[in-house]
């Protein structure tokens, strides 16, 4: 079974709600484990979130697109924006040795999408960021 889903995204922490409800209908139509859609929504979560947040500095003219395609088990997403340039794969992520009061902000929320992600592709297209997520839903959680 084939399906898709499709959603233009205002530059707006508000999207972020309605982007979780909609993944949440969407996997439930499919049967998804539970774990697997928590998994999923955070780091759609974690990526609105930090496009939203640092992506277009100040503006609100942007545009957010992701979609995401179902196909014999396997959970296929873009996201793409036209805010500045940035490549979640190769971000550092610092490590978190220190004490929860002591360690940094940030890098946490990177960790998760490249754990939980089966696949990860990125490109920078003009003056758009194309970020590929796959996640495999038959696969141990």
């Amino acid at each position: 079974m084939s399906d898709k889903l499709e959603m233009a995204l205002r530059v707006d922490m508000a999207e972020v709600a309605r982007v979780l409800d909609e993944v949440e209908a969407f996997a439930e139509r499919h049967g998804f484990p539970a774990k697997k859609t928590f998994q999923l929504n955070l780091v759609l979560d974690e990526l609105i979130t930090n496009i939203v947040s640092y992506g277009f500095e100040g503006r609100t003219d942007g545009g957010i697109y992701l979609s995401i395609a179902y196909d014999k088990g396997v959970v296929s997403a873009e996201l793409v924006d036209n805010g500045r340039a940035f490549n979640p794969l190769e971000a550092e992520i610092p490590e978190h040795s220190e004490d929860i009061e002591e360690r940094r902000i940030g890098g946490l929320g990177l960790k998760f999408v490249r754990t939980y992600m089966d696949r990860l592709d990125y490109r920078r297209d003009g003056a758009f960021n194309r970020l590929g997520l796959q996640m495999n839903m038959n696969a141990a959680a």
